[in-house]
């Protein structure tokens, strides 16, 4: 296999399945502990036993981690700090955004997917 493949994609993709994994689980047992689930209801709730939340933020802490780790071969080193800042940042907001506990909590403040959606446009 090519250096450069191997580097510039298949390194990345294994390191991003291997720390997302091991995040998953992590923040998983974390929202087990600190009870932050969704607990079946009668209604819209379709799940037998209650649900860990905060899975956006082991996905976003794996692309982080992954954009700061391999930074030089994403595109070349082509991406600028700046704009990995900028990056980061912005899904910093986003995570907010879905892992508020307003949204967590939707029952407290319903939205709707035209409101949830101009928010995400805002960030």
């Amino acid at each position: 296999m090519d250096k450069v493949i191997f580097l510039h994609y298949v390194l990345p993709f294994l390191g991003a399945l291997m720390v997302g994994l091991i995040l998953t689980v992590l923040v998983k047992k974390f929202a087990e502990s600190r009870q932050i689930v969704d607990k079946p209801s009668a209604g819209r709730k379709i799940h037998q036993r209650p649900i860990p939340l905060l899975g956006g933020l082991a996905v976003y802490l794996t692309g982080l981690l992954l954009i700061m780790v391999f930074r030089d071969y994403i595109l070349d080193g082509r991406i600028l700090p700046q704009y990995l800042l900028a990056i980061g940042l912005g899904g910093f907001f986003l995570l907010l955004l879905q892992e508020s506990p307003v949204v967590l909590r939707a029952d407290l403040l319903p939205a709707g997917i035209f409101q949830s959606f101009i928010g995400q446009i805002a960030v």
